[in-house]
């Protein structure tokens, strides 16, 4: 629907189609015909899109080829999502939150969705904690966003003033992003795109970790 094809094709910096098929766990190998027939070649796949090319390779989404595969991958996948958040204890009626940097509640708002397509679960509370939101998202009665900046403060300056890529910067990971979950000896584990954050190493994260332990002890 339209809220997913937002997230799908969400832009940050450049947007490729490599990029907008692996948010919907699909191999462009696997569709390099369709691929080439809107005009993206297998050498154009890790090329920003241009605004044609992201208009056809949307309409492309919603065909039945691509649509069929990608509500496997979706089934697939929660039902192993699901298993990891039962595995950790997230599911067992502890009150928990979700804790993130910001800027959006995208994040959110997907986990909220995926956790109540099961009809058992419709009902479940999702609360996140972020550092700041852009735009505060209409609270509901099961989801509340809570922000530590406000977005909206006088005697503040705006969030969308201050140097957000830095703020990112503090708080990134030394590992890749998490793009899904897979079954190992009876344990879900999740599949990372690389153990290791190359970039933020290499502009030196685990200095600035180190520094900030130093400082707090």
């Amino acid at each position: 629907d339209e809220p997913a094809l937002l997230w799908i094709f969400n832009r940050q910096r450049f947007l490729t189609a490599e990029q907008v098929l692996k948010r919907v766990g699909l191999d462009p190998n696997a569709f390099t015909a369709e691929l080439t027939s809107i005009g993206i070649p297998t050498t154009a796949w890790s090329a920003d899109l241009s605004t044609e090319q992201t208009e056809r390779l949307r309409e492309c989404l919603q065909t039945p080829p691509f649509a069929a595969a990608i509500r496997h991958q979706v089934t697939t996948a929660r039902k192993l999502a699901l298993r990891y958040l039962e595995q950790e204890g997230v599911l067992d009626e502890t009150p928990y939150a979700l804790v993130d940097i910001g800027w959006h509640g995208n994040m959110q708002r997907s986990f909220a969705r995926w956790l109540r397509a099961d009809p058992a679960r419709r009902n479940l509370p999702v609360t996140g904690m972020y550092f700041g939101l852009q735009r505060h998202p209409p609270d509901t009665e099961l989801d509340q966003f809570v922000g530590y900046w406000p977005e909206v403060d006088p005697e503040r300056e705006a969030l969308r003033t201050l140097n957000v890529a830095l703020l990112e910067m503090m708080a990134a990971a030394d590992h890749g992003t998490v793009l899904g979950f897979r079954e190992e000896r009876g344990t879900i584990k999740p599949m990372l795109d690389g153990e290791r954050n190359e970039a933020a190493m290499a502009w030196g994260l685990a200095l600035l970790q180190a520094a900030v332990l130093k400082f707090t002890n």
